[in-house]
């Protein structure tokens, strides 16, 4: 009878799933931390149909903030994560989005 090689399994000391995000890490950024994600929705291209009806599609742009000093349809104020202050100021109002990340 002749000895059969048995092939063992290598074991890799890397594991294939991250590790698992701390708990209360998350829970206190949510409490020490404000961030938010706004997104403007600028006036783009408007096309005008045959029967006269207006098309606008918007152009968003995002910013991640983290102080809000005035937000309005026309004027907005805030300040951006890398600690910029920015100031928009439009014409005609304009659509926004806001979206709490901490």
């Amino acid at each position: 009878m002749a000895k059969e090689k048995v092939e063992t399994p290598q074991i890799d000391m890397v594991p294939d799933n991250p590790p698992k995000r701390n708990r209360f890490v998350e829970w206190w950024k949510k409490i020490t931390r404000e961030q938010w994600m706004l997104t403007v929705f600028y006036p783009g291209q408007t096309q005008v149909l045959a029967d006269g009806t207006r098309i606008e599609q918007g152009a968003p742009e995002t910013y991640h903030i983290t102080k809000i000093i005035k937000l309005d349809h026309k004027h907005m104020i805030f300040i951006d994560t890398d600690k910029i202050r920015h100031e928009i100021k439009l014409i005609s109002p304009v659509g926004y989005e806001i979206k709490k990340i901490y």
